[in-house]
């Protein structure tokens, strides 16, 4: 008799919890030393909150699973049964058997595919708190709490979120905000010139002090731009390979021309977008308002959520969220 399908046995195994991993953060703890007793209480909130958050999820990942395994072992029992009284399966029960393991197997895998995000949520926030305390302690820098947080009129995690963002899009454009045109039109007439040979351009050397009367023509030396060949040994390590360079050739034989025209294009180009011109001072400035900027939003969100949490809602903390204000640390 043919050997039934295995059953199979997969149920989320779980490690140490945060808590586990942290039990120290709380308020009278011996340990808590230079923590404030409201970062603390915060900390270990906020590990406990993630660590029922897994159980609770991997719990009902192991009731799927055990679901999936019961409709299989109701197929393979039927099987066997009929195959143990010789008789052919009704292909209709069989049918709605096999449903039964399509639908459990689908349910189980689209909750896994939830999972794999799920260690990037409230876990992954706690532990970077957790983290985050335990670098302050070991450098013994001093953690100070930041203090009451003013909530603006009409506030939603979701406004402060959107204006978050917006800030973030901003901080983008400053990211790759333009130098002075001066500063580019240096950089690109620098990138010119290696185009015609690193300025040297085309050489040509006559040496007329050799010339005697036997008439001996004099010596002709002539050179051109060269290009390095990339991916080539060359037997002289002290000479890379290069090959004569046909744009460089053009670059030196039409240079000013090809530089009018390149510099026409930088000329209209900033003329366009004025806006995106920066100062290195300026954009490093201009970033940091930003930055401070997007802190005091996060804070504002971060007690969003623990004002929730205070009314019995749910946590929705980001993930991506700063330890910093997620703790109320200054």
């Amino acid at each position: 008799m043919p050997a039934a399908s295995p059953i199979i046995h997969d149920p989320v195994q779980h490690g140490p919890t945060l808590t586990q991993t942290y039990a120290h953060a709380r308020p009278g703890d011996a340990r808590n030393d230079g923590i404030p007793p409201e970062v603390a209480d915060r900390l270990t909130e906020i590990t406990a909150m993630a660590d029922l958050s897994a159980r609770s999820y991997g719990a009902e990942i192991n009731g799927l699973i055990e679901s999936r395994n019961s409709s299989l072992a109701d197929l393979e029992i039927y099987k066997r049964s009929c195959r143990d009284a010789h008789l052919h399966p009704d292909e209709r029960e069989v049918a709605r058997l096999q449903a039964r393991v399509d639908r459990a197997t689908r349910t189980l895998k689209l909750a896994n595919e939830e999972l794999k995000k799920f260690p990037a949520t409230l876990p992954s926030l706690a532990q970077a708190c957790a983290s985050l305390i335990g670098k302050l302690q070991r450098s013994g820098d001093m953690i100070i709490a930041h203090g009451d947080v003013a909530i603006p009129k009409g506030a939603t995690v979701e406004s402060i979120r959107a204006n978050i963002d917006e800030l973030l899009a901003q901080r983008d454009q400053l990211d790759t905000a333009l130098p002075p045109i001066d500063e580019a039109r240096n950089q690109l007439r620098r990138d010119f010139d290696r185009l015609a040979g690193d300025g040297i351009g085309i050489d040509l050397e006559v040496n007329v002090s050799d010339l005697s009367g036997r008439g001996r023509p004099p010596a002709v030396r002539l050179s051109l731009p060269k290009e390095r060949v990339a991916h080539t040994r060359s037997d002289n390590p002290g000479y890379p390979p290069s090959v004569t360079s046909a744009v460089g050739i053009v670059a030196a034989v039409l240079g000013d021309q090809i530089w009018k025209v390149i510099d026409d294009q930088i000329t209209a180009f900033y003329a366009a977008n004025k806006h995106l011109v920066r100062t290195e001072a300026e954009r490093r400035k201009e970033i940091a308002q930003i930055d401070a900027k997007v802190l005091d939003l996060s804070r504002v969100e971060a007690q969003l959520g623990w004002d929730a949490i205070a009314s019995g809602g749910k946590a929705s903390f980001r993930a991506d969220l700063d330890a910093r204000v997620v703790l109320g640390i200054a």
